[in-house]
């Protein structure tokens, strides 16, 4: 069976999967917890911990090495920057990018999995597709979310989906990453995630939990 890399910021995002999963194997890699089990008819591998780029990075790159995975899913939270999003849409990224590398014309886009998309699509209702930037800055500055708004056509932002997209293509992989807005990169920002976080956080992985107990990700299927 080809496997599934699962990956999160944090456990919270990714807990649906290990309440779900019949788990074959628990070890540490880079002292992250992973878990690697059956959903439905897909295997997968699970593991969260990585905050910034250079984390996001370097535990993708390891899990890659070790389970070559045909198609990682990225799923969690993330900061809304499309005036179409509010607290609790979903964003479904059908691209991603670095908004923080300088020079800019330095930026390059990493287009999300067609088969993954295609899923998420079919048995998601109310999802946003858009693009999903990210840099290593909790952004809670409107002038700044403009910027980044109108300068990468972005929906919305974190810290980490852009590196899954860039490792992930370095790599020869395909990827997908489904995110739940949880703040709006304004002046609220900080109060706005740690109120609606810890509800929010798991929705995502909920959703694809779902998808894979009924349907098996094919790597045949294309990228």
């Amino acid at each position: 069976i080809k496997m599934i890399l699962v990956t999160g910021v944090f456990e919270k995002e990714v807990e649906p999967f290990l309440s779900s999963m019949t788990t074959l194997e628990r070890g540490l890699l880079l002292a992250r917890e992973y878990f690697r089990g059956i959903v439905g008819r897909n295997e997968i591998v699970v593991t969260s911990g990585m905050v910034g780029k250079v984390d996001t990075a370097a535990v993708l790159q390891a899990f890659i090495d070790r389970f070559d995975p045909f198609l990682i899913i990225h799923v969690g939270a993330c900061g809304g920057v499309s005036e179409l999003l509010d607290l609790g849409d979903m964003v479904l990224a059908d691209q991603t990018v670095e908004y923080d590398l300088q020079p800019l014309d330095r930026t390059q886009r990493f287009y999300s999995s067609d088969l993954f998309m295609e899923h998420i699509l079919e048995y998601t209702v109310n999802v946003h597709i858009g693009t999903v930037v990210s840099g290593d800055k909790v952004v809670s500055d409107h002038k700044l979310k403009e910027w980044i708004r109108k300068t990468f056509n972005a929906s919305a932002l974190d810290m980490d989906s852009a590196v899954v997209g860039k490792v992930s293509r370095m790599n020869g992989k395909s990827f997908g990453v489904l995110k739940i807005v949880v703040d709006l990169c304004d002046e609220k920002a900080t109060e706005d995630f740690e109120r609606y976080f810890p509800r929010f956080a798991p929705i995502p992985a909920l959703h694809v939990v779902e998808i894979m107990k009924h349907h098996i990700f094919h790597p045949e299927r294309g990228n």
